[in-house]
């Protein structure tokens, strides 16, 4: 029982290594400062994470907006990143209204460029509205899902079904 066991773990490690493959993790752009990211998560009814990794040491800037109407900034959080903090920055946004789409900005001192970011608050607790998600797995094992010239086609289809996260 034992011998079976380690080999299906061995099975699990070899295909979760398969699953993400170093060159799909995340492309370095020195252009915008960002080197990773932006990344959104532990969206509440009220608050959001949000994250990115600087090129380099200097000030990482998410500025938040309702919708994707960028002509008025809601928030704007700001963090120092350095080499103590791999250049990650990592901030709290909260007072958000539920159920709202929001879109934000993310740039780096360093750079010219800014990434954008999107995420939908969770439902209020006394709301019963539904949800939508979508879900994947296993994506580009063996070198399937993606066409290196056009990418990841799935995500288009997943994108096409309007979910509230995924």
């Amino acid at each position: 029982m034992k011998q079976y066991l380690s080999i299906i773990a061995g099975l699990i490690v070899i295909s979760l290594l398969g699953i993400l493959p170093a060159n799909t993790i995340a492309q370095e752009d020195t252009t915008s400062g960002i080197s990773h990211g932006p990344l959104t998560g532990e969206v509440s009814a009220d608050s959001a994470t949000l994250w990115a990794r600087g090129s380099e040491a200097g000030t990482i800037t998410f500025d938040v907006f309702v919708g994707d109407n960028h002509t008025e900034v809601l928030l704007s959080v700001s963090v120092d990143v350095n080499n103590s903090t791999d250049f990650t920055g990592e901030v709290v946004v909260d007072g958000l209204t539920p159920n709202t789409a929001y879109t934000y900005t993310v740039s780096h001192d360093a750079g010219e460029e800014t990434r954008n970011g999107a995420f939908k608050t969770a439902p209020s607790t006394d709301d019963t509205t539904g949800i939508d998600f979508v879900f994947g797995s296993c994506l580009g094992g063996q070198g399937y899902c993606r066409n290196p010239e056009t990418g990841w086609a799935i995500f288009d289809t997943m994108l096409a079904e309007s979910p509230d996260f995924w």
